[in-house]
């Protein structure tokens, strides 16, 4: 744009900006004019109205799909599964599911009624919680050590799981030079962006804009992802375009990777003689950094429910071929047989002892809810408009 931007609450720039355009070499103020009447010329007031409602329109036709897609979570039917089981799992995202979005991490505690919640879940045994979030640890543990909870910290590239005290990371040792790379893109928008600041985290460095114009935020943001995404094409990172930001992290700072490892710790023989299977997951989120924790819940589920029909095929399977043997050789030997042409022999497999089903990390009937917050599109299996309707 022609135009010299300028924050109007800011006395000092207004003024510099004032005395910059009042000392424009008449070359420069051509330039300007020039690229600004270029500029209206297409983009008239029919344009501008014409745009606007095209816009309005995809926006409303893109919620409604959401909406129409995801039925509500089925609150009499939770409640009744929840009461029912006996060893559950509540993973929660943090920023706008637990506490509403907030641009500075100093004032992103949860809320009272929050932290009552949480400490009310904790007293009942048959409950594990996990709160997974991008916050900083020390922020996590400033906000929650006090509690009995497991907490992921930076997209669970640090966790700590339940009942333990110390944290782990999921990328020990990698190497962080590519920071040296991604902040001056950072800073170059920043610079040209009012209302941004950037955030530097242990594992990625995040450029807010949730306190910038909403429309040129948004154009800034989409620059930005291209122009990075073309300098860290060959390296083992992600760029996320989230509520109101831009984040660059490493691939092993991912929510699915932290939820997975929590579910492979609770299924361990230990906890599972001492609490038996996971019966009930009730897992939350609200932006697109919690369709990752989604989908491996989704995944693990569907593993659980298949090893349970297979588990009665391969019974079904072995009584034909004993029966088979029998008939045969009248011999109580059970021999193997071929499954197919792409597979080796099958082990050797007692009638009466069907073959153990593969290591799962919940119950066959375990009931599984992946709820998203809000009216967006999202691959969970409900949606919710607030966690408040829970309390009750």
């Amino acid at each position: 744009s022609g135009a010299i931007r300028v924050n109007p609450w800011n006395t000092d720039q207004l003024a510099g900006a004032i005395k910059q355009a009042l000392t424009l070499s008449r070359v420069e103020r051509e330039l300007r004019q020039h690229k600004l009447y270029r500029y209206i010329s297409i983009h008239t007031a029919s344009y501008w109205a014409k745009s606007f409602m095209r816009e309005f329109k995809e926006v409303c036709d893109k919620q409604k799909k959401g909406i129409d897609k995801l039925p509500t979570l089925p609150l009499r039917e939770i409640r009744k599964s929840y009461a029912e089981s006996k060893n559950r799992i509540i993973i929660s995202d943090y920023d706008g599911t637990l506490t509403h979005l907030q641009s500075l991490p100093q004032l992103a505690g949860p809320p009272p009624f929050v932290t009552s919640l949480l400490k009310s879940l904790c007293q009942d045994p048959k409950n594990t919680i996990f709160i997974v979030s991008g916050r900083e640890r020390r922020f996590m543990e400033t906000w929650f050590g006090n509690l009995p909870v497991g907490l992921a910290a930076e997209y669970g590239f640090y966790y700590k799981l339940p009942n333990h005290e110390q944290w782990e990371c999921a990328g020990q040792g990698l190497d962080l030079s590519w920071k040296d790379l991604v902040h001056p893109i950072m800073t170059y928008f920043s610079e040209r962006t009012p209302g941004t600041y950037i955030e530097n985290k242990e594992s990625s460095l995040t450029w807010h804009y949730r306190d910038a114009d909403p429309n040129f935020g948004l154009w800034q943001a989409k620059d930005m992802h291209i122009n990075m995404g073309d300098s860290l094409a060959n390296l083992p990172l992600e760029i996320l375009q989230g509520n109101r930001m831009v984040e660059v992290r490493h691939q092993l700072a991912n929510k699915s990777m932290v939820t997975e490892r929590l579910l492979n710790y609770l299924s361990e023989h230990e906890i599972v003689s001492q609490k038996g299977e996971v019966d009930f997951i009730l897992c939350v989120g609200d932006d697109r950094s919690d369709e990752d924790m989604f989908a491996i819940v989704q995944k693990l589920r569907d593993q659980a429910r298949s090893n349970k029909n297979r588990n009665f095929d391969e019974i079904g399977r072995n009584e034909r071929c004993h029966n088979e043997n029998q008939m045969q050789d009248h011999s109580n030997e059970y021999k193997p047989n071929f499954r197919d042409a792409s597979s080796n022999l099958i082990d050797h497999v007692s009638p009466e002892r069907p073959k153990k089903a593969s290591h799962r990390k919940m119950s066959q009937n375990a009931k599984v809810y992946t709820v998203h917050i809000g009216q967006e599109q999202s691959q969970a299996d409900y949606k919710l408009d607030s966690l408040v309707a829970l309390r009750h």
